[in-house]
């Protein structure tokens, strides 16, 4: 990828996550990738990339509860 093809949607503050969403010039358009230090996850697209953090969000909550 290059800066141009890129889209930043998220940072972490403490962390070095970096979320960005592929644009029309780019070879995957449309689909979310998660960056820290290196690519973590890939995302088809933005529905599944917020889904997915809900779900994390959720079992962050569950283990806070326990």
């Amino acid at each position: 990828f290059s800066r141009d093809q890129l889209l930043p949607i998220a940072a972490t503050e403490f962390d070095k996550d970096l979320f960005v969403l592929c644009l029309p010039n780019s070879s995957n358009p449309g689909s979310v990738v998660w960056f820290a230090g290196e690519e973590i996850d890939r995302f088809e697209n933005f529905n599944e990339y917020f889904l997915a953090m809900i779900d994390y969000n959720r079992d962050e909550v569950l283990a806070l509860k326990d």
